[in-house]
């Protein structure tokens, strides 16, 4: 479950898509929803969290310092995320793991 806090600017529908999102994700890329949020700089954890940050910027419009501030990242780190996956894309192998992940997004 995603920890909020009463600072975090979310509504309930934000919230909502950011629960299933990572849900999804990590399900997908087989991680523990809790290392998203924490420190880890493991390589499916990394993948993981740069996806989350990929899809809720581009898919859904949410601006890189909502999410500095949901996850406790620099907006740099954001950014960075946001870089190396849109660079990822272009190999078929993350193109694949994106569609896996906006299918199980849209059967919720």
């Amino acid at each position: 479950m995603t920890r909020y806090t009463k600072q975090t600017p979310f509504t309930y529908t934000e919230r909502k898509i950011v629960d299933d999102l990572e849900r999804c994700v990590c399900n997908v890329l087989n991680v523990d929803q809790e290392q998203i949020k924490n420190k880890n700089l493991k390589t499916n954890v990394t993948l993981a969290r740069g996806f989350i940050f990929y899809i809720l910027h581009k898919d859904y419009g949410f601006s890189i310092s909502l999410i500095s501030k949901l996850y406790k990242r620099s907006i740099r780190n954001v950014f960075w995320h946001n870089d190396k996956i849109s660079h990822f894309l272009k190999q078929s192998i993350y193109k694949e793991i994106h569609n896996r992940i906006k299918v199980g997004i849209n059967k919720k």
